[in-house]
């Protein structure tokens, strides 16, 4: 009887406006029996209907109101944390490398927002209005004395964690260039690091240290984020036959890896990367996520050695950021721009950027310095010929 008056239910919330006839018919009974069966749980086959009209209509009031508390701004900071669209984007910009203080100034300002502009969160999307609105906002603010700078610059930050266009394209916005743009390693620095390292593997015969100079080879050839070197695989080796390749790598044969490495909105990204054959035994075993940690202790550990021998920003990159593994980025994204002639696209499939503007991070030239550098001939080499041939001989024994 209980499953009867389940499979009744169910058939009525698909259709409330079925007949007892009906309802007889699909569960395979008499209409007769069908009255029966219910007089005998007590209860009609319009108390069943009545029950679930009330039940709908609880459901639908339900809905209205959250509909309507939504499209309120937010009474408090608290409250306003606790609306499902801004914790999709708290979960956005968790997955991004950016202090805890930036996230808080991101929020706050969207809260901000919301007050001044008397919009709820959930009305931030792309339309006219809004960025009508965005614009009276932002004249009010600059007449009462706010630097207008400032105050397009968190505009634009949060219109590209909500991806939504908050500014018309008539007002002006400077591109982002990153917060250490020239921060690289050269090349004497890198051969010091790595002959330290082939240092303390001939002292202590840990292999771990050979593994930390494959790991910064590698990390330096495919540009990637240190948490390739978790998930790295070799899939086979090519030819290239284009010039450009020659010249900047002076080979033409490669292996092709594959990593997975964190993209928009923290999913994760297959790429396809090249390393010079030359380099083949250079290519490090996964390291596991207590092994990747050491990593970056020995390496900070050493570059706080070549402070006085790196550049400012590399200085500021590797004491007040201290990301010195993702520092191999910068520097292949630098030397590579050298190497290809500033070929920004070629760059960025190279090394893994969906979009080669994020290649203006890394630093950009003026007119003149840009002319001077591209006349010069680079070449895209971990380290010199010497201290190549000192760790191959290390790894082959």
């Amino acid at each position: 009887m209980r499953d009867m008056l389940q499979q009744i239910m169910k058939l009525l919330r698909k259709n409330i406006s079925l007949s007892a006839v009906d309802v007889a018919e699909e569960l395979g009974i008499g209409r007769a029996t069908l009255f029966y069966r219910l007089k005998k749980l007590g209860i009609s086959f319009e108390d069943l209907r009545t029950a679930l009209m009330k039940e709908y209509e609880e459901k639908t009031a339900k809905k209205v109101k959250r509909r309507e508390k939504k499209a309120l701004p937010p009474k408090s900071y608290e409250e306003f944390l606790e609306r499902g669209v801004v914790k999709e984007v708290v979960k956005t910009i968790n997955t991004a490398s950016i202090s805890d203080r930036q996230r808080r100034r991101i929020l706050r300002f969207w809260y901000r927002l919301c007050k001044d502009l008397e919009l709820a969160p959930e009305e931030f999307k792309n339309g006219e209005d809004l960025r009508n609105r965005i614009v009276d906002w932002l004249n009010q603010k600059i007449s009462k004395g706010y630097d207008r700078d400032s105050l397009v610059s968190s505009i634009q930050t949060l219109q590209k964690w909500l991806e939504v266009n908050l500014l018309p394209s008539s007002i002006e916005q400077s591109e982002y260039t990153g917060k250490f743009q020239t921060a690289e390693l050269p090349l004497d620095v890198r051969n010091d690091i790595v002959r330290e390292l082939l240092g303390l593997y001939k002292e202590t015969r840990k292999k771990f240290y050979l593994e930390c100079v494959k790991a910064l080879a590698f990390l330096y050839y495919t540009g990637s984020r240190a948490e390739s070197l978790t998930n790295l695989v070799v899939e086979m080796k090519i030819k290239v036959n284009n010039p450009e390749f020659l010249r900047a790598y002076n080979e033409q044969e490669f292996v092709v890896v594959k990593t997975s490495e964190k993209g928009k909105k923290g999913k994760k990204i297959t790429w396809r990367k090249l390393i010079p054959a030359s380099y083949a035994d250079f290519i490090p075993q996964r390291f596991t996520a207590k092994e990747l940690n050491k990593l970056r202790e020995v390496l900070r550990g050493l570059l706080l050695k070549y402070l006085d021998r790196v550049n400012e920003d590399t200085r500021k990159y590797i004491v007040d950021a201290k990301k010195t593994l993702h520092l191999m980025r910068h520097t292949a994204a630098r030397e590579f721009l050298r190497a290809f002639k500033f070929n920004r696209y070629l760059v960025a499939k190279l090394l893994g950027w969906k979009k080669e503007s994020n290649l203006n991070v890394y630093g950009d030239y003026d007119l003149l310095s840009l002319i001077e550098v591209s006349a010069e001939e680079h070449k895209i080499e971990f380290i010199s010929a010497e201290v190549y041939a000192e760790v191959l001989k290390c790894i082959k024994k």
